[in-house]
């Protein structure tokens, strides 16, 4: 039986980037169902395909909710990729999305490399840009079929089974669109109910890392990280300031 993907795109303002995204998925996922999630923007977001418009901006976690549950509710897939919109797909990813999910029926959650050099073991570096180099340098480099179960992944190109949907529920609200928090937390919370973790190590996608808050927020990067520590506590109590996510990474490579 086939596993269906389904991708939703959080656009806000900058559509040169969510574009570029949109490109991507119409190049290497052609077919695949597209939800693009305009979180309140000041010009609506114009494009061909199914759009979902919210009145006003959101959190990044109330948003995503959002499309999350619209794209399960209103499309036949297996599972959504929550895409932030500064995401560039390469050829790697749509079939090996695929491959994890159904190589692993207890993977919850999966992701891809990324050229993001702050994201510690998912880091994967590409020379190239998006485009005919690229695709043969990854080609290249890349292992073939290949997924590491991990203790969480970066949300910028996040994978969700239905099942883990259905079960764990959608993105903790209490997270704001500054923090990283609501995939820690969302990681954490699939790995109590029995799901694992994955890193697909032969799947990459280019993250202009800072692009979006970045270009809206000068000020972002001085702030982000002290937002997302108030907000873990807030949600994790005492354990967000004994558990830090490299010493969650520190206990699973010592088990």
């Amino acid at each position: 039986m086939t596993f269906r993907l389904g991708y939703v795109i959080l656009h806000y303002q900058l559509s040169d980037l969510t574009n570029a995204c949109i490109d991507s998925l119409m190049q290497h996922a052609p077919g695949a169902q597209v939800l693009v999630l305009d979180n309140g923007s000041p010009s609506p977001f114009d494009w061909q395909g199914q759009t979902l418009r919210l009145p006003s901006n959101l959190c990044f976690a109330k948003a995503m909710n959002k499309a999350t549950s619209t794209m399960f509710s209103s499309a036949n897939v297996d599972a959504v990729v929550q895409l932030n919109n500064d995401i560039v797909l390469t050829g790697t990813v749509d079939d090996q999305v695929v491959w994890a999910f159904q190589r692993s029926p207890r993977l919850g959650i999966a992701a891809p490399m990324m050229n993001q050099e702050d994201v510690g073991y998912m880091y994967q570096a590409c020379p190239e840009e998006p485009g005919p180099l690229a695709e043969a340098y990854l080609s290249e480099h890349l292992p073939h079929e290949s997924l590491e179960i991990v203790p969480f992944v970066d949300n910028a190109a996040f994978a969700i089974r239905r099942r883990v949907w259905e079960e764990v529920g959608g993105l903790e609200e209490r997270f704001s669109g500054v923090s990283w928090g609501a995939n820690y937390d969302y990681c954490w919370r699939a790995r109590t109910a029995g799901w694992e973790i994955g890193l697909i190590r032969s799947a990459f996608v280019f993250h202009r890392h800072g692009a979006t808050w970045g270009r809206l927020d000068p000020e972002y990067p001085s702030h982000a990280a002290q937002q997302m520590m108030s907000e873990m506590r807030e949600v994790w109590g005492d354990m967000a300031d004994k558990v830090s996510y490299r010493e969650l990474v520190r206990q699973w490579r010592a088990k």
